[in-house]
């Protein structure tokens, strides 16, 4: 590769500190950024030599792209990692601060942008709503249901049981049974409706006291091998009072 011959570049590039005058002669750069980092006037190079760690979209200065995000959010900048040097103008560890380029601030606000939308997205996850259901047949057989969005119990029952799949089998008479929000609401209301269940007849895949279920249930809600099924049994418990033994593999607490 070629680098330039030019005598005066070794005025502006550190040498092996192998001796006294070499020490001094590197404490009085500026910094390692821009002209003063002797890889930054090869030719044929780009970022450092680094471009999975460091950017240079305007080809004046490479760019720590890790960095930003620890930088304070005061927009004062005063970086508490390794130094990183823009141009000769270095902070960190050198103990300066950094004038950061334009395409640096919207690398950090993308940063803080996406920790905002992780944190309304959790905010909306927990006024999400979900219900267990009843549907029954004229013979009284049972089946039972959930479902989950956002609005009033009713508007949530009402777009799940628009052209249900059990209505066309002659099942009516919607009932809601229990309602909860959020993350624990989701587990409480997977927990109720395997208990809904076994409750009323255990899923016909079950196979009960020699018998199969006689609930108008095909399958459980909560497959007995699922790892979660005590928690959703021990979370229905909680929030709603226990219907009906946990039928499942695992041990809970009743």
């Amino acid at each position: 590769m070629w680098i330039s011959t030019d005598p005066a570049l070794g005025d502006h590039i550190p040498v092996a500190p192998t001796n006294d005058e070499a020490k001094q002669h590197n404490s009085k750069l500026p910094g390692m950024g821009g002209v003063f980092n002797h890889i930054n006037l090869n030719c044929y190079h780009y970022a450092g030599n680094n471009p999975v760690r460091y950017t240079d979209p305007d080809g004046r200065a490479e760019a720590n792209v890790f960095a930003y995000s620890r930088f304070s959010s005061d927009m004062g900048f005063g970086y508490t990692g390794s130094a990183t040097c823009f141009g000769g103008i270095c902070g960190g560890a050198y103990g300066g601060n950094i004038q950061l380029p334009q395409t640096v601030l919207k690398a950090s606000a993308v940063v803080g942008a996406g920790a905002a939308v992780k944190t309304a997205v959790k905010a909306k996850q927990e006024t999400k709503l979900y219900l267990t259901y009843t549907m029954t047949n004229d013979e009284g057989v049972v089946y039972s249901g959930r479902a989950s969005g956002y609005g009033t119990p009713s508007e949530v029952l009402a777009k799940r049981h628009k052209d249900h799949h059990m209505a066309k089998q002659g099942f009516k008479n919607v009932q809601i049974d229990k309602f909860a929000y959020g993350e624990q609401g989701r587990l409480a209301i997977r927990g109720r409706e395997q208990q809904l269940i076994d409750k009323n007849g255990g899923a016909q895949s079950d196979t009960i006291n020699g018998h199969k279920g006689t609930s108008g249930n095909a399958i459980r809600g909560v497959s007995k091998f699922n790892p979660l099924g005590p928690a959703y049994h021990e979370a229905s418990n909680k929030a709603f009072g226990n219907i009906a033994p946990y039928t499942g593999f695992g041990k809970v607490q009743e």
